[in-house]
């Protein structure tokens, strides 16, 4: 037979792998079911014109957006309309961004979009010189001709310094 000491050993062993299982399946759980908490969800995705504020994008949006194709993701997108976390700054240098839902950053949590690392880096890199702000104005499904008619409507308002036009290639046909 086995010694108190080896069935004790042996008990613990399973103690321990029931654990781990739970454990994993628990992780597993959550990462499949997980929601944000009822105050940050912000509902339905909510982008396309709007007439209110310079941007596109419904405007004072702070909050999750949980879709049924992927994790959910951070978005801010400022009092005027841009995915851009700071409030327009009247003394900033702007960069106007227009593109579709790559600019736009589709599942990307905000502080992530390259549009905000770009405002990051720059500043970064020009340090004492005036501030610059690029504003992300991209619509997931925008097109080139989308793009020119807001820059006509609104983006010739902003003044900006610089205009990036990034649309992917299955949002040129369109």
């Amino acid at each position: 037979g086995m010694t108190v000491t080896q069935r004790v050993g042996r008990a613990a062993l399973v103690v321990a792998a029931c654990a781990v299982a739970l454990a994993v399946a628990e992780g597993a759980a959550r990462i499949w079911a997980w929601t944000p908490p009822p105050e940050a969800d912000v509902g339905t995705i909510r982008y396309g014109y709007t007439a209110r504020g310079l941007g596109d994008n419904h405007p004072d949006q702070d909050g999750v957006y949980v879709t049924q194709r992927s994790l959910p993701y951070y978005v801010h997108v400022n009092a005027e309309g841009f995915r851009t976390r700071a409030a327009l700054s009247p003394d900033a240098l702007r960069i106007l961004v227009l593109g579709d839902s790559q600019t736009f950053g589709l599942f990307v949590n905000s502080q992530d979009i390259w549009s905000d690392w770009l405002e990051f880096n720059l500043n970064q890199a020009r340090p004492g010189q005036r501030r610059v702000q690029v504003l992300n104005n991209a619509i997931p499904g925008s097109t080139v001709t989308d793009a020119l008619e807001y820059f006509r409507a609104k983006g010739t308002q902003l003044a900006p310094a610089l205009v990036i036009l990034a649309i992917n290639d299955n949002d040129v046909s369109d």
